[in-house]
C-alpha cells in the first residue's frame, strides 16, 4: 500500500447555500409513454437554457466545432449519476453512450465522456442495476480508453481505480490511481471521495476519514461526497457527525434517496430502531425499487422488532431474484434480518462467483457480524481482499 500522505488538521466543511430544485428533476416514475431516451433529451434540452446544479462538474456549453448538444447531454448524465437511484443511473449510462457516438476525433471533451461512462458503468455494478460480469468489464474498458486519451487528467485515473477496486479487487492499484488523481488536481472530490471509501472498506478508518474531509474541502456544495461522508464517519464510529451530515443533506434535498438509507443506518447505529424505519421506508418510496434500499430495510424492520416485516420484505426481493438483477448479496443482507444464516452464507457465496462489487464492503459494514467468524465467510473475505492484505509490492501499471 502506498504510505499515508501526511494531511493537515481541517475542520468539517459544509455548503451554506441551499440547493435550488431543477425545473428538469426526475418524475419518481417514468410515464408509460415516455422512453429513458425521450426524457434524456428533453431534460437536456432544458439544461443547456440553466444554470448547471450542484454536482455537475462540467459546463453545459460544447467546445466549438463539438456537437450543440453534447456539453448539455455530459452535464445532464453527471446530475443523474449523482442521484444513485436504479432508473437515474440507468439513465446517466444512456447519456454518456450517447455522448460518446457524438464525439469528433480528437475531441477535447472525449476523456471526460469515457471517464463518465466508466463511472456509471461501475456504480450501475456496484448498486446491483445490472450483473457486475457484464457491466463492469465495460466500465474498465471505458475507463482504459479514457487513460489513453489523457493519462494526465485526474478524472481518468480515479475512474480506472474505481474499476480496480469495485470489480478486480486490486487494491494496491486502485490505491496508487486514485492518489496519482489527487496528485494531478487536489480539488477533483471524487478522487478522494472514492480513495476513503477504499480506506474504509479495508479498515483503514483514520485515513478514510481524513480523506474524505478533503474531499468535502474540494466539493463542499457535492451533494453525493456529503452523504457518503456520512457514511465514512459512522465506520469509524463517529455517528454524531454522520447524523449532522445526513441531516443538513436532507434539509437541501428532502428527495435524496441515499441521504435517506444512510441517515437509517446511523440511525440504527444510535438505538433508534422505530427512526430508522421511516427513514429507509422513505428511502424505498425514492429508490425506484432498488434491491439495495430494499435489503436494508428488512435490517431496520428486524431492529425494530418487526420481523414480519422483515420476512415480507425478504419475499418481496426473492421475487425479484427470478430477474436478471444481481441481487444475491442483498438477499443475505435479508436473510441476516431474519435470522437465517446459512442462506446468507449462500448468498455471499453466490454473490463471490458473481463477482458483486459490493463484496468490497463485507468487512466494514456490520450487518454481516452475525456471519463475520464462520470460516466460509471468512474465505469468501479472504480473497476479496487478498491483494489488500499482502505484503508484497504494489504492482504499476
Amino acid at each position: 500500500m502506498s504510505p499515508t500522505t501526511p494531511t493537515k488538521p481541517r475542520t468539517l466543511t459544509t455548503a451554506t447555500s441551499s440547493i435550488s430544485r431543477s425545473a428538469h428533476s426526475q418524475p419518481s416514475s417514468w410515464p408509460a409513454a415516455v422512453t429513458v431516451a425521450a426524457w434524456i433529451a428533453v431534460s437536456a434540452l432544458a439544461l443547456a437554457c440553466q444554470p448547471p446544479p450542484a454536482d455537475t462538474a462540467y459546463p453545459t456549453t460544447s467546445a466549438p466545432g463539438e456537437p450543440t448538444e453534447l456539453g448539455a447531454l455530459l452535464a445532464e448524465a453527471e446530475r443523474l449519476m449523482a442521484k444513485r437511484t436504479p432508473s437515474q443511473l440507468l439513465a446517466s449510462l444512456e447519456a454518456f453512450e450517447r455522448a460518446t457516438e457524438l464525439l469528433e476525433p480528437n475531441s477535447t471533451r472525449a476523456p471526460e465522456a469515457w471517464s463518465g461512462l466508466a463511472d456509471v458503468s461501475a456504480l450501475i455494478g456496484l448498486y446491483a442495476v445490472s450483473p457486475a460480469n457484464e457491466i463492469m468489464p465495460k466500465a474498465r474498458a471505458a475507463a482504459q480508453r479514457a487513460l489513453e486519451l489523457a493519462p494526465e487528467r485526474a478524472r481518468t485515473h480515479a475512474s480506472l481505480g474505481l474499476v480496480l477496486y469495485l470489480y478486480d479487487w486490486d487494491w494496491p492499484r486502485a490505491e496508487t490511481h486514485l492518489r496519482r488523481a489527487i496528485e494531478l488536481d487536489p480539488d477533483y472530490g471524487s478522487a478522494h471521495h472514492w480513495l476513503a471509501m477504499l480506506l474504509t472498506a479495508s479498515g483503514r478508518h483514520a485515513e478514510a476519514v481524513a480523506t474524505m474531509l478533503d474531499a468535502l474541502e474540494a466539493e463542499p456544495n457535492s451533494r453525493i461526497i456529503r452523504v457518503k461522508a456520512a457514511t465514512v464517519f459512522l465506520a469509524a464510529g463517529d455517528s454524531d457527525r454522520a447524523l449532522l451530515q445526513l441531516e443538513e443533506a436532507i434539509q437541501e434535498d428532502p428527495d435524496f434517496a441515499l441521504a435517506h438509507r444512510e441517515m437509517g443506518y446511523v440511525l440504527m447505529e444510535r438505538g433508534a430502531p422505530d427512526d430508522a424505519i421511516v427513514s429507509m421506508e422513505r428511502a424505498a418510496s425514492l429508490s425506484s425499487g432498488s434491491a439495495t434500499t430494499s435489503a436494508a430495510l428488512a435490517l431496520a424492520y428486524s431492529k425494530g422488532g418487526r420481523l414480519e416485516d422483515a420476512h415480507n420484505t425478504l419475499t418481496a426481493l426473492e421475487g425479484s431474484a427470478n430477474t436478471d438483477r444481481p441481487i444475491a448479496l442483498h438477499l443475505a443482507t435479508a436473510s441476516i434480518a431474519v435470522g437465517d444464516t446459512e442462506a446468507a452464507i449462500r448468498y455471499v457465496q453466490q454473490a463471490h462467483d458473481e463477482r458483486d462489487p459490493g463484496l468490497v464492503y463485507l468487512e466494514s459494514k456490520p450487518a454481516f457480524d452475525p456471519i463475520r467468524d464462520d470460516e466460509r465467510f471468512r474465505a469468501i473475505a479472504d480473497t476479496v481482499f487478498a491483494s489488500a492484505r499482502s505484503d508484497g509490492d504494489e504492482s504499476t501499471d
